[in-house]
């Protein structure tokens, strides 16, 4: 039997310029919105309990972790075994994050490093199916994605997407929290 490894690891550690497949033989995305709901809630709570107004972004360093769940994976190819609702749920919020801080006229290039890889000069997903991918460059842009005639999974993760436009705490992490907020996530 092979030796099974855990160790703890940030959301950046995780995604950032990593590749991850999902096999043929795992269950379609099929959260729906009250997991949004939940994930979003235990999220921005436990952020607002650690920060005070008038906190440089240095001090979320200081700042207490949340347990986001373990993640199994397999092989070289780093197939996601076990944590894929999870895993693609938190890149969806971090596409929210991206879209929200660009329509203010911020960048924060770590959120897009967790999204996309770059490997000779083409970017793709950290989280790579291919049949989700229409739907991934729409959502990252921004742009409306039209869910006829797509798979479950397609259409679970562009309404899932819409519902974390919906029920982001926007009056609760106001626009001078986001970076804050970005760096306490990653």
């Amino acid at each position: 039997m092979k030796k099974i490894e855990g160790s703890p690891k940030s959301l950046k550690q995780l995604l950032q310029n990593t590749k991850y497949s999902i096999h043929y033989y795992q269950r379609e995305y099929m959260w729906q919105r009250k997991h949004i709901e939940e994930l979003i809630d235990d999220l921005t709570s436990e952020f607002l309990d650690y920060y005070v107004p008038g906190d440089d972004r240095k001090d979320v360093q200081d700042y207490g972790a949340y347990f986001m769940g373990s993640i199994v994976l397999a092989g070289r190819e780093n197939a996601i075994i076990d944590g894929q609702q999870r895993f693609s749920s938190l890149t969806l919020l971090l596409m929210y994050l991206n879209n929200r801080l660009r329509s203010l006229g911020q960048n924060y290039s770590m959120i897009e490093q967790m999204i996309f890889s770059e490997a000779y000069g083409t970017k793709s997903f950290n989280i790579n199916v291919e049949d989700r991918a229409d739907c991934m460059n729409a959502i990252f842009n921004d742009q409306p994605f039209d869910t006829t005639n797509v798979g479950e999974s397609v259409k679970n993760l562009y309404g899932r997407y819409t519902d974390i436009i919906d029920v982001f705490p926007n009056d609760d992490i106001t626009d001078n929290m986001l970076l804050h907020f970005c760096d306490w996530l990653a």
